[in-house]
């Protein structure tokens, strides 16, 4: 556990630049809490010493298909910033752009490789292909390399 946690490098470009912010709620007992999207806005537009804010949201999501049996599966919303700051790359398709974060813009969804993998049989078909997500339509703008499994959100996410 103590190489897991403390000795092994972490997997992004210049991990030792990256910083983890957190809120405290004292009043549930808990250290570490997960930040507000409102409060992450926020921070982000106060910002005036990191040179890139990036935030993701854990939660459950809802994938439906036609053809197959909807399914809930772990789900995390990201940041375009937080996907080209960890140095995520796209196999097939892309990454998030601005545009997408944007109230109004695109609704699409990255895939892990494994997915992508099971689901589709690694066609490349994949790629704009629209699916439900939490009951919105989004598209699927990209497929993650073999070993990101970070998984999807009903806006912008993976999944």
């Amino acid at each position: 556990m103590v190489e897991t946690v403390l000795l092994r490098r972490l997997p992004y470009p210049e991990p030792e630049r990256l910083v983890s912010l957190f809120e405290l709620a004292p009043k549930k007992g808990i250290a570490h809490y997960f930040v507000a999207s409102s409060d992450f806005w926020d921070w982000r537009d106060r910002s005036r010493t990191l040179e890139a804010f990036g935030g993701y949201w854990r939660h459950e999501v809802t994938v439906s298909e036609p053809g197959y049996s909807p399914e809930q599966i772990p789900g995390v919303a990201i940041t375009a910033s937080l996907a080209r700051t960890l140095g995520l790359r796209p196999i097939a398709g892309r990454l998030f752009t601005h545009e997408d974060m944007r109230p109004g813009g695109p609704s699409v969804a990255l895939i892990t490789y494994d997915r992508w993998q099971r689901r589709y049989g690694g066609a490349h078909t994949a790629i704009g292909r629209s699916i439900g997500l939490n009951g919105s339509n989004v598209q699927i703008a990209g497929i993650l390399t073999p070993g990101c499994t970070s998984p999807a959100t009903h806006r912008s996410g993976m999944f």
